[in-house]
């Protein structure tokens, strides 16, 4: 039986930065109330008694990752700190672990299968799972997938104004510009999509990002960039408002007030839904082929072949960064149907996905 009953999904050492009071309070803002709460506990956030279950080995796992990343954060946000190839991967398996292990991943996964298993409509076929069912799944995922981001480069970014980075409840992003500028009507990606870029923020003043340098450019010195423009900020907080569950945390009281701004701004691109089904019944053969056609998972017709197409449903940041720039010569590696773009580091065959060059702004 795990020892610790109050298991965190964003832990403690990850939140310090923006805390008070010497690491025992924190000011968070409710998406849903559009109110500010000051010198809440830290302890009491991002937690959930027995969140990962009950197994002793998974809380150990989890609690390593936090360890390292725990002993790299002081380091890290002194001036003049050299990124090395261990802190690096250090922060890539933070961020990964991180980006599977909160509540809202979780409650997505199950309100996606729950749902899916309504649709079926056979006892048989059930894939309703639990939350703490869904965390499980999640911490399998991050140790299958615990080296997909190390083909990305890694910056640092120095905020240089007086608005602060802000963070989440759900606080490890992920977005993908380039999806996002292509012609196509649905988007999803994974973890090995050409184009990927995760946010991390650090601290009020230190933001780590992940990004596709095959795709994009940054100009750093020694893995650092600055930036001096608000709207840089305003872009970056922008995706914790878009991304969180419920709650968005800061540092000091008088930074409150960013947060209408950021309200006002993004609140109609923020997601209803973090998912999407698509249901499709069997509706001829041609040419020993099946064809399938989507119909409104609302008013189902009688049918005995079905196909359900799970989508994800990630944010669309308003603005980027003006230190996020295409890459001259950008590339990337795309399937014969142009809809399935990937990095270098994960095509498995030339022959099926050939290189292809990205079209500055697309």
């Amino acid at each position: 039986m795990a020892s610790n009953k109050n298991q965190h999904f964003v832990p403690r050492c990850y939140l310090r930065p923006f805390s008070q009071n010497e690491g025992k309070t924190i000011s968070l803002y409710n998406i849903d109330r559009d109110k500010a709460i000051f010198d809440s506990a830290l302890k009491n956030q991002c937690s959930r008694d027995y969140f990962y279950g009950k197994d002793d080995n998974l809380e150990r796992a989890i609690q390593q990752v936090e360890r390292l990343y725990a002993s790299l954060l002081p380091h890290l946000l002194q001036p003049g700190f050299v990124l090395n190839t261990d802190a690096s991967s250090i922060l890539f398996r933070f961020w990964l672990l991180q980006h599977h292990r909160t509540e809202a991943a979780s409650i997505r996964m199950a309100q996606m299968t729950n749902e899916a298993n309504g649709l079926l409509g056979d006892p048989g076929m059930s894939v309703a799972i639990e939350i703490k069912q869904a965390v499980q799944i999640s911490m399998q995922t991050f140790a299958d997938y615990m080296y997909s981001l190390d083909d990305l480069k890694i910056v640092l970014i120095e905020n240089k104004t007086d608005t602060p980075f802000i963070t989440s409840d759900d606080p490890a992003v992920m977005v993908n510009r380039f999806a996002d500028s292509r012609r196509f009507d649905e988007r999803s990606y994974g973890l090995n999509a050409a184009g990927l870029i995760c946010l991390l923020p650090l601290s009020p003043k230190v933001c780590c990002m992940f990004y596709d340098d095959s795709v994009y450019s940054i100009k750093s010195k020694n893995n650092w960039t600055s930036i001096k423009s608000t709207m840089d900020v305003d872009s970056l907080n922008a995706t914790q408002y878009l991304n969180c569950f419920a709650n968005l945390y800061f540092k000091e009281k008088d930074d409150s007030g960013i947060f209408s701004n950021l309200r006002n701004t993004n609140r109609n691109i923020r997601p209803v839904e973090r998912y999407r089904i698509h249901y499709a019944i069997k509706t001829k053969t041609e040419n020993d082929h099946e064809v399938f056609t989507v119909v409104d998972k609302k008013n189902i017709p009688a049918h005995t072949h079905a196909l359900l197409h799970l989508l994800a449903v990630h944010i669309k940041p308003r603005n980027w960064p003006g230190f996020l720039r295409w890459r001259p010569g950008g590339y990337y590696y795309s399937n014969k149907f142009g809809r399935v773009c990937v990095r270098k580091a994960h095509v498995v065959s030339r022959d099926s996905y050939p290189y292809m060059k990205v079209k500055t702004g697309q």
